[in-house]
Order: structure tokens, then C-alpha cells, then sequence
């Protein structure tokens, strides 16, 4: 069963726990706690760069710089650490050659105002719970504060390919996409290009409230089992 199999039609009580599969961890929920000093720097360990390429705003023309000269345009980088990064919402998280997170876009909306976990839909919220139940659930999950769509990143061993070509485990993290995007409902045309930025700082009333769940990294290889099971 998921949620992308008949999405709105099962209730609350159709999405009760296996007591075979998911009542090992049941200190395991699902936490609206924010982020502190310490998740990020974790987050930004893992991730491994020094700068993002990033914008503030929906506006995307403003992620990239136009050359006066050449009248060619390329990223705009934003250096760890600094007030510019932390200001932008959208942050490229990945990159065909390499990448260290899985992200999924779930536009399922509940609804409801508030940017918790449990401002969530209902539906997105149990499969999550039962993620969370077998240690598999996101690191980081995003609340759009005014529907309760969310974002979720989980972290991942990197995997590489050379430049211009895939390798079998950027296969596989597109396998994994793929299957998770499926159990989860999440938005296939997500184009994974820019992402929100779980450290993004501002008095913006509409930016995600993001809620580290763990740093735990974990493999794709358990994820793809977790969706399929």
C-alpha cells in the first residue's frame, strides 16, 4: 500500500503500524524540534562543500550571474558561513556527478497552518512514522508552514560518476528515487535542481520550518529494501 497506489482515500486508522515490522523502536517518533548549531554543522559535514549554489526567493533568475563581458551566466555561489547563504531558500543540494543527500517534494497538502510535523496530511505523516519506526526516516524534513507540503532529505553515502557520465550507484540513487517517490507519492517532475535549504534563516512567514530528525547517513541499498518492503 501507498500512497501514490490511491492517494486520499484511506484513513487515519488504514495506516496503523505492522506489529511484525514496526513496533521495535517505538521510542523512534517523529520529532518537530527545530535544528540547532550542532545539526547543521553535522549536515554541513557530510555535505562537504564550501559554498552552495543558491537563491533567496522563488525568483530563480537571481541563482545566476550574467558575465558583462561574455553575456554567459553561471551560478551564483553562496560561501558556508556566511549572512547570504543563510539567507537563501533554495539551495542546490545535488549534482549529477556527485551527491551525498536524497531528496523527495511531497505537494500533498493538509492544509494546515503551523509548519510541524503533525500539521502534515495524515497520510504523509504515518508513512513517515512508519519510516521512522524501522530507523529509516528522513534526516530533515521541511514543513510548508501555510499547506503542509513538505520536503524530505535523507542523508546518503555519496556516490560520484565521472563528468558527462552515470556510474552504477548514481543508477541506483536514481532507482531508489524513483521507488521512494513512488511509497511516498512525492512529486515525480521534481527536477532535483534546487531544493529548500533546511539552514535557511529569515523572518519570511512562508519559508519551510525545517525539523532534524536524526544525522544518521544511511545506504541506499537499505532504503530501496524499506520501499519495497
Amino acid at each position: 500500500m501507498t500512497l501514490a497506489d490511491s492517494p486520499g482515500t484511506y484513513t487515519a486508522d488504514a495506516w496503523n503500524y505492522s506489529t511484525d515490522l514496526f513496533d521495535t523502536h517505538p521510542e523512534l517518533a517523529l520529532r518537530s524540534r527545530g535544528w540547532n548549531h550542532q545539526d547543521a554543522a553535522e549536515f554541513l559535514a557530510h555535505l562537504d562543500r564550501s559554498m552552495f549554489h543558491g537563491c533567496p526567493t522563488r525568483d530563480f533568475s537571481a541563482a545566476w550571474v550574467k558575465d558583462p563581458e561574455t553575456g554567459e551566466t553561471r551560478p551564483k555561489l553562496h560561501r558556508v558561513g556566511t549572512r547570504s547563504l543563510s539567507r537563501c531558500q533554495y539551495v542546490a543540494l545535488t549534482h549529477p556527478q556527485r551527491s551525498a543527500v536524497l531528496v523527495l517534494d511531497i505537494d500533498i497538502p493538509s492544509h494546515q497552518a503551523g509548519g510541524n510535523i503533525e500539521h502534515l496530511h495524515p497520510q504523509v505523516y504515518a508513512t513517515l512514522e512508519r519510516w521512522a519506526r524501522v530507523e529509516k526516516a528522513p534526516a530533515w524534513i521541511g514543513v510548508n508552514p501555510l499547506s503542509g507540503k513538505c520536503q524530505l532529505i535523507w542523508c546518503i553515502d555519496p556516490v560520484f560518476a565521472a563528468e558527462g557520465t552515470t556510474s552504477s550507484n548514481t543508477r541506483l540513487l536514481a532507482a531508489t528515487t524513483e521507488e521512494m517517490t513512488r511509497v511516498f507519492g512525492a512529486d515525480q517532475a521534481f527536477s532535483h535542481r534546487l531544493s529548500r535549504w533546511p539552514l535557511h534563516v529569515s523572518d519570511d512567514p512562508t519559508a519551510y520550518s525545517w525539523h532534524c530528525q536524526h544525522n544518521r547517513v544511511d545506504t541506499l541499498a537499505e532504503l530501496m529494501e524499506v520501499a519495497r518492503t
